[in-house]
């Protein structure tokens, strides 16, 4: 055994001999780094030292598991988030394309494509829009199909002074009904 054969002169060791107090990481006198709690006592007109140290690893042993398991965890939901993320913005993006396939077909003078998105989002509203037009140019479209079969007789009322094609169809109705 080498209790009472072992020199201990370790930091915290010199500096509770020399009257001080605390707690301190030092290494111990195997070199290795210890959470060292140390206090003077006076037993008999003698000055001692009590040393009451843990290795640091051990001490602090929990903490790193915490933080360990922290991180794993934040990666976890980090990872959860990405992959909740990338599925909505792939969701959004399906229903835009969808409507834009329609907008495009009516820049191409189809009005056949419907939209069928009922969402109450914006981009539910979009598509409520698009229908709107959709519904809007049909009956334009209808309106003209009847002018050009020679039916003057039709009723068409512009949706305002901005409606360039329900007043332009209306000027056309009047002047054929003026020359007929």
């Amino acid at each position: 055994s080498t209790i009472l054969l072992q020199s201990i002169d370790t930091e915290t060791a010199v500096l509770g001999l020399a009257g001080e107090s605390g707690v301190a990481i030092v290494p111990d006198y195997r070199g290795i780094p210890v959470l060292s709690a140390y206090q003077p006592i006076n037993v008999g007109g003698l000055v001692w030292t009590v040393l009451a140290e843990i290795d640091e690893e051990e001490a602090f042993a929990a903490i790193v598991a915490l933080g360990d398991s922290m991180n794993d965890l934040m990666m976890k939901a980090g990872g959860l988030i990405a992959v909740i993320a990338l599925a909505l913005a792939f969701f959004i993006a399906q229903r835009i394309r969808k409507i834009r396939g329609a907008i495009d077909s009516i820049s191409r003078g189809d009005l056949s494509k419907k939209s069928n998105d009922r969402g109450w989002d914006e981009i539910g509203d979009m598509a409520r829009s698009y229908r709107d037009m959709q519904a809007y140019l049909m009956e334009a479209a209808g309106a003209a199909t009847k002018i050009s079969q020679g039916n003057v007789n039709v009723t068409v009322e512009a949706r305002g002074e901005t409606d360039t094609l329900g007043n332009a169809l209306h000027d056309m109705v009047e002047n054929l009904q003026n020359t007929a």
